[in-house]
């Protein structure tokens, strides 16, 4: 059979007992799952910050680790895994907001958390964000079931802009062995 995508699932990081979306800074997987909807992994910029260019006050980025989890059993009860999965982009309405991520390049690795939600998480040493291109960013080669990938997010905002709503919706495409 194949993965469905209620399969591939996503958690805040932060440690197993994490429920603040604002904590997901990184470390270990949490059993809470990232929430829907509005703010469901930043918080607000205020407009005051916004204006300046800081997504806090006078701080240039924000970071958030996030896992990507691949259900164990699959919802059809095979082995299936997935396979040359990427990570894209499928919905946006970014404005004067951007965002760069990082991808763990094995699975269950553990990105290690900055000091703070404005302090850039480490792999090993500084990680090198990218943008996500039109063709998505290559997770690890494979992920079986109870697997997870670890991503990390950099956002940041252009000054002298008005405030305004922007959104992102991720998911993950990959094929089914």
């Amino acid at each position: 059979m194949a993965v469905q995508s209620a399969d591939i699932q996503y958690f805040l990081t932060g440690g197993s007992g994490n429920s603040n979306p604002n904590a997901s800074l990184g470390g270990a997987r949490s059993t809470t799952a990232m929430p829907a909807g509005l703010n469901n992994l930043y918080d607000n910029i205020t407009g005051t910050n916004h204006a300046a260019g800081n997504v806090d006050t006078s701080k240039a980025a924000d970071y958030r680790v996030f896992a990507v989890h691949l259900a164990s059993p699959l919802s059809d009860a095979s082995s299936s895994t997935l396979s040359n999965a990427v990570l894209k982009i499928s919905a946006s309405s970014l404005g004067d907001t951007s965002f760069q991520a990082y991808v763990a390049a094995t699975v269950n690795h553990t990105i290690t958390a900055g000091a703070d939600e404005n302090t850039a998480p480490t792999d090993g040493g500084a990680i090198s964000f990218a943008a996500i291109p039109g063709g998505g960013l290559s997770l690890p080669t494979t992920m079986s079931p109870g697997d997870d990938v670890h991503i990390a997010l950099m956002r940041t905002v252009s000054a002298g802009s008005t405030a305004q709503t922007d959104s992102l919706t991720l998911q993950i495409q990959g094929d089914t062995i």
